[in-house]
């Protein structure tokens, strides 16, 4: 009974993987090429992919609304309301360098690199830090009080002192 359940669980599992495989592979599961590969290894990957695809969604979308509100600004009819052709000519050989530059630094851009920053331990503890920061601050409050009160005793020990000397120079 019980090998009959195991070996049915089992023809079922395998059932399972074959559907997976033809998914994940398509038609030419059965290749040689195919047959090396893991679907496991394939999913992992898929879903890497899908992930950092997720991830990226609310950057890629600021930018594409970055990117509309640019267009904008160079649409025909608003530069021609601003500029002439030789202005706007001179306006884009002139900022051609920075262009050049802007579109440079935007193109090294690695998302992945952004997204580590954004994860890493130190944006992930700006909490604690500012928890932190709060705390000292109230303590060098604290001191500055304390020392303000201490310069005012030194004050009054010094007129004390300055009053004393008057009296002993006085009396000689």
């Amino acid at each position: 009974m019980k090998d009959a359940y195991v070996e049915n669980l089992l023809t079922e599992m395998e059932s399972r993987v074959a559907a997976l495989e033809e998914k994940v592979f398509g038609d030419d599961v059965n290749s040689k090429s195919q047959q090396k590969r893991q679907v496991i290894e394939e999913v992992v990957q898929i879903n890497g992919q899908i992930q950092r695809a997720v991830a990226n969604r609310d950057a890629v979308a600021q930018l594409m609304k970055n990117v509309e509100e640019m267009m904008e600004y160079l649409e025909v009819e608003e530069s021609n309301q601003l500029l002439g052709g030789e202005a706007k000519a001179n306006a884009v050989i002139a900022a051609e360098p920075v262009i050049r530059q802007m579109f440079s630094l935007v193109k090294s851009i690695n998302l992945d690199d952004i997204n580590e920053a954004m994860n890493s331990e130190a944006i992930r503890n700006l909490t604690t830090l500012t928890a932190e920061l709060a705390k000292v601050r109230l303590v060098q409050m604290e001191q500055k009080d304390r020392y303000e009160l201490f310069c005012q005793k030194v004050g009054s020990i010094e007129e004390v002192i300055s009053i004393l000397g008057e009296g002993v120079v006085n009396t000689r």
